[in-house]
């Protein structure tokens, strides 16, 4: 990430958050055009995204904020640049699905009631997206 994106991603965390950035990581986007990175400030934090597809960004800020009106889990959207080239979305964190259940099965464990009831929520939400 340029340090001009940094801080055009900082500007526009000062803006959302009334605070400036006092950190910010590079998370890898595996795979995707877009660069991420966690920023935080003194009291606030969250993902912050470029990406210089603008047609893109835009469907993706369109339909994170549908399905987050439908009740469906998926980051809120804090703040979107003037270009559509920057965002800012809910942090929810490094665990994802598959390291969780990669770290239950190396710690010992196996699959039991609350893994079952994991990926039946996780079926129950992909049904959601689909309808």
């Amino acid at each position: 990430m340029t340090a001009e994106i940094e801080q055009r991603l900082c500007d526009l965390f000062q803006s959302w958050a009334g605070e400036p950035c006092v950190e910010h990581i590079a998370i890898s986007a595996n795979g995707s055009h877009r660069q991420y990175c966690r920023m935080r400030g003194s009291t606030r934090q969250c993902m912050a995204a470029y990406n210089e597809d603008v047609q893109e960004n835009d469907t993706f800020l369109y339909y994170s904020r549908y399905f987050r009106d439908e009740g469906l889990p998926v980051p809120e959207i804090y703040a979107v640049s003037d270009d559509h080239t920057c965002y800012l979305q809910q942090d929810l964190g490094d665990t994802t699905l598959y390291t969780y259940l990669y770290d239950k099965k190396r710690g010992g464990g196996g699959f039991d009631q609350e893994m079952l009831a994991l990926y039946k929520q996780v079926l129950d939400d992909l049904v959601e997206f689909q309808i």
